[in-house]
């Protein structure tokens, strides 16, 4: 039947653009694809493994756990090597990283997990740091957000000051760095600057919880506020410098 074939190509293209916006219909019966599907793979790895993470907090400690912990983060390197271009994305991927290192490293009990969890994800903010402050003129209109954080974090130590013990040091330049990854990405131009703001300030909520339930008192639903946060926190991120839709699809 001669009006098959462009029926069939017809209804297999409208299924396809449905699935996903970046894939039509080329010659044959092959789906061709404007934009690589990497960036959807990786969206939906990372998807998954962050809810199974978060689900199944109440379960920990169980085998493997750790690997599920970081898949989200090393989705999210993997993202900014592929899709975003030049100093930006070899930065952002050494941050990811380093996130999914502390992610394993927190995932064990002991003070010397901690600490070398805590050497990781401050690299991983000095690395974010550096790239928020590349390429861009600086806002300082913003100044009143920049004060903000500035009093949330003296605020914070003020708090945990006295808690800290000798780990007042190691917290204290931490807390100085994460403050700055802040204020860079508050002062940042870009396509997409709120959205910048928004990670950065969400990645800082999760890090201060985490000090909170550790030094201070224990927080009610302290891992699943740190992992959501943390979690939307690098999405943010990575997606802000990744071209195109916030979200593939």
């Amino acid at each position: 039947m001669p009006f098959l074939k462009p029926a069939v190509r017809t209804t297999a293209g409208f299924f396809l653009s449905g699935l996903h916006p970046n894939l039509r219909w080329g010659n044959g019966i092959c789906p061709q694809i404007r934009m690589n599907t990497l960036d959807l793979i990786l969206f939906i790895t990372f998807l998954v493994a962050a809810i199974a993470h978060i689900g199944s907090i109440h379960l920990l400690p169980y085998k493997g756990d750790f690997a599920i912990k970081a898949i989200p983060a090393i989705c999210l390197a993997v993202m900014a090597w592929q899709f975003i271009p030049g100093t930006h994305g070899k930065l952002l991927f050494a941050g990811f990283l380093l996130s999914a290192g502390g992610d394993i490293s927190l995932s064990f009990k002991g003070d010397k997990f901690f600490i070398s969890g805590l050497a990781l994800f401050l690299l991983a903010h000095v690395a974010y740091t550096v790239t928020f402050s590349m390429d861009q003129p600086y806002v300082w209109s913003r100044w009143p957000m920049m004060l903000a954080l500035a009093l949330f974090a003296v605020t914070m130590i003020e708090m945990l000051y006295s808690k800290l013990g000798d780990m007042r040091i190691p917290v204290l330049v931490y807390v100085s760095v994460i403050l700055g990854m802040g204020v860079f990405a508050c002062m940042r131009t870009g396509e997409r600057p709120w959205m910048l703001i928004m990670g950065a300030t969400i990645f800082m909520l999760s890090d201060s919880v985490i000090a909170l339930d550790k030094f201070l008192r224990p927080v009610p639903g302290a891992k699943y506020i740190i992992m959501v946060t943390y979690y939307a926190g690098q999405f943010l991120i990575c997606r802000t410098f990744i071209e195109g839709p916030v979200l593939p699809f």
